[in-house]
């Protein structure tokens, strides 16, 4: 008996916080390449980031310890080509100082670009390729000394999407990968 699984991709296909440059050097044959020979498998598109971990004691304006305004656009550009399931892997520990600019990557609408999302549907575990208009974002931590999230990140990470005062549109649209999240610890 042969099961059906859904394939994910992740390659970091631009250059994120800390500018170092993508192995890919052409985003949209990476996708291009996906959409022939990959039908319906998820792109886990993301930006390459330095292992440089910035904390709350930082200063916010470092631009290099966040996604910028430039770097979310061209992500939006490259994944719009895309006709599947995309998920935005985006390192958890710049989000915070990020979030201005990364929520176009939740509110924005695959199919009414006008950067406000008019139909949301749920992610699902389904093994069946997730065609679905709203992209989803994959928050993730290195596995690498020093990469756990103080509990003050994990608390605006979670109040900003999961919690009791977060947007309906934002909950249930983030994967986790992030060790001893905790949803709702603080």
């Amino acid at each position: 008996m042969v099961q059906n699984h859904h394939v994910w991709i992740n390659a970091d296909i631009l250059s994120g916080p800390g500018y170092k440059k993508p192995s890919f050097h052409d985003p949209y044959e990476f996708v291009q390449l996906a959409i022939t020979h990959l039908h319906g498998t998820t792109l886990s598109l993301g930006w390459t980031t330095m292992p440089t971990i910035c904390t709350d004691d930082d200063d916010d304006d470092h631009e290099e310890y966040q996604y910028t305004e430039e770097m979310i656009t061209e992500m939006i550009n490259v994944a719009s080509s895309y006709p599947y399931h995309v998920t935005f892997a985006v390192c958890a520990h710049y989000f915070k100082r990020s979030w201005e600019v990364l929520q176009r990557l939740y509110y924005h609408n695959v199919r009414n670009d006008n950067n406000t999302a008019t139909t949301i549907t749920s992610v699902t575990t389904s093994t069946a390729p997730m065609q679905q208009s709203s992209w989803t974002v994959t928050l993730w931590v290195s596995g690498g000394g020093g990469a756990k999230l103080s509990d003050h990140e994990r608390r605006f990470i979670y109040e900003t999407l999961e919690g009791d005062g977060a947007d309906e549109k934002l909950r249930n649209r983030t994967y986790y990968d992030i060790p001893d999240f905790g949803f709702g610890k603080g």
